[in-house]
């Protein structure tokens, strides 16, 4: 039976999102014109951080910790953040000698996208950033983290909340090679890749099918995480949990239109499932519903499912 939430913190990666429409992706020295072209605010950090404050009904209890340039862009990152009501984004979110970052995102008539990220100001959160924003991260129940920030501050932020008794989610997006994994992963609580993230970081090809998948989630328990979620797209979620593996399939959807953030829906509905202490398996049912939802719109969180449209499809 799940709780009242309890609030997460998020550290992690901002950016404004450039997103371009086209029927199909251009080869190498292509031109083409695209269909339509937007700006969103974006950035795993934030697309997370968005994503459980859409399902909140207390959105103050969500804090947000990163970077931004002292820039256009900067500014109207935090300015949205205070729209959303997150805990105090001016305390959190700093300004730093750095461009805010930026991502330019293609997404063909698939749904299907390519992107290019400039990270900016994203490679400059710092450990000192944490450790300033402990004493209010350590009164939520749930921390996460990815990999758009420097890697030193996604242990140092794992490592802390982990000391302190938070859940703590790493999604190890984008891949990143990491020399050590288990180092990592005995400060976590949920490891959260994707079906590609997972097979490099055992030096594997490709998932192909349901049994691979479980392979590969016995092989990062084995290495440190407790809880290991595999996405796997439209074929739903491989967990591992409480030494039970489990496939978890996903609702089909009619028309795929964007597939970008759903991730990112994914992992910030689990981190605002868990925060309320809905169990691990139900906590992941609603977060694929989620994601789900979030394919069938452009962009990223202006895609996102709020708390109302899980209670509409009955969910809640």
């Amino acid at each position: 039976m799940a709780n009242a939430e309890e609030g997460v913190a998020i550290v992690g990666s901002c950016n404004v999102d450039l997103f371009y429409y086209v029927d199909s992706f251009p080869k190498s020295g292509e031109t083409m014109f695209a269909k339509t072209y937007e700006e969103h605010f974006g950035g795993k950090g934030a697309n997370q951080a968005l994503q459980t404050i859409k399902l909140s009904s207390s959105p103050e209890k969500v804090i947000f910790v990163g970077c931004v340039g002292d820039d256009k862009n900067g500014r109207s990152i935090i300015n949205n953040f205070k729209e959303q009501g997150v805990n105090n984004p001016e305390k959190h979110i700093h300004v730093v000698d750095a461009t805010s970052g930026i991502a330019s995102i293609t997404v063909d008539s698939q749904g299907c996208n390519q992107i290019i990220l400039v990270p900016g100001a994203n490679f400059k959160v710092l450990p000192e950033h944490v450790d300033a924003s402990f004493e209010d991260i350590k009164k939520c129940k749930v921390l996460v983290c990815q990999n758009e920030i420097p890697f030193a501050t996604t242990q140092h932020a794992l490592k802390r909340a982990h000391e302190s008794g938070l859940i703590t989610i790493y999604n190890p997006a984008p891949f990143v090679k990491v020399e050590n994994l288990s180092e990592v992963l005995k400060y976590v609580s949920v490891f959260v890749p994707n079906e590609v993230e997972a097979a490099e970081l055992v030096n594997k090809d490709e998932i192909k099918n349901t049994e691979d998948a479980k392979q590969i989630a016995q092989e990062l328990h084995s290495l440190g995480a407790k809880t290991v979620i595999i996405t796997l797209g439209g074929n739903g979620v491989m967990a591992l949990h409480n030494e039970e593996i489990v496939h978890v399939p996903v609702e089909k959807v009619e028309k795929v239109v964007d597939t970008t953030g759903a991730g990112d829906s994914f992992v910030g509905s689990l981190s605002y499932f868990l925060s309320c202490g809905f169990e691990m398996i139900q906590a992941i049912k609603l977060s694929n519903f989620s994601a789900s939802v979030s394919v069938q719109g452009e962009g990223t969180h202006r895609s996102y499912p709020d708390r109302a449209c899980l209670e509409k499809h009955k969910k809640l």
